[in-house]
């Protein structure tokens, strides 16, 4: 299935009008295809520990937030914790990269597709201005230039900016929140690294209404060598019920079961039957 999106998305974009192109010559292009998977922690930074160990630069108010889901969290619930629920990590958390990941570089575009909840990206490298409006999508619209660093003739560097939001969106695991204006612009610079090719890196800073300044990451990503593709599907495979503040768990049985302990059972107004 992979190889066949890989041709029909190499064949649109040699069937694009020259004009789209920034540079008509695929060989300037680095070769990123193949399979990557995230090195280091699931931590939004990964130098860092989770949760307050993050040092997010946060407002005020977007700390009293947190603090109030780090409250809940270690209670056993699950607030803020959007993927339970199928909700797609949406940018910059999907840079995280979970599971593994395909890049399907262009000159036109580059396209990133994530395992994990399927989330699929595309960076328009063709010389695009933005668009007026923009539909705001969890993953954002994003722009790209390529630029050779070294001036070798090749591109080694895909700079990278990301507007358009929807939300809620958070930054990792952990429950830190974007600003629900969904105002945030993230930039980002993606390149192998030089002493260790099969490493990718991407330093990413995020300029966001929460935050009391931009907040810069690096992640990196390996190479995989024996490539194996598995599917994932949340709709499918999540054991998590969210009734309105609670959190449940959906048992082997299939029956709805307590997350936490002396949790009360759903509310069962609207039913039939014996009042619980």
């Amino acid at each position: 299935m992979r190889a066949v999106v890989a041709g029909c998305l190499g064949a649109l974009a040699m069937a694009a009008p020259a004009a789209s192109s920034p540079a008509r010559d695929a060989d300037r292009y680095p070769d990123w295809s193949g399979q990557w998977t995230r090195a280091g922690s699931p931590n939004f930074d990964p130098s860092k520990p989770p949760g307050k160990g993050q040092q997010a630069p946060l407002t005020a108010e977007a700390q009293a937030a947190f603090d109030k889901v780090a409250t809940n969290r270690a209670q056993g619930g699950l607030e803020n914790s959007l993927s339970v629920t199928c909700v797609p990590n949406g940018m910059p958390r999907v840079m995280i990269d979970y599971e593994t990941s395909d890049f399907f570089v262009t000159p036109s575009a580059t396209y990133l597709w994530f395992d994990f909840s399927n989330e699929l990206r595309r960076i328009y490298t063709d010389g695009r201005k933005w668009p007026d409006k923009i539909e705001p999508s969890f993953t954002g619209y994003s722009i790209g230039e390529w630029k050779d660093t070294t001036g070798s003739g090749k591109f080694d560097a895909l700079e990278v900016e990301t507007r358009g939001f929807r939300g809620p969106r958070t930054y990792d695991g952990t429950g830190v929140s974007l600003h629900a204006d969904n105002q945030s612009v993230i930039k980002e610079r993606l390149y192998v690294d030089k002493a260790s090719p099969a490493l990718l890196r991407d330093e990413i800073t995020t300029t966001d209404h929460a935050l009391t300044r931009p907040w810069t990451v690096t992640r990196a990503y390996k190479r995989v060598d024996k490539i194996v593709w598995t599917e994932n599907l949340c709709a499918l495979d999540t054991s998590y019920v969210i009734l309105g503040d609670e959190n449940y768990f959906i048992g082997a049985d299939g029956y709805v079961m307590p997350a936490k302990k002396d949790q009360k059972p759903p509310d069962l107004r609207y039913f039939g039957g014996e009042k619980q």
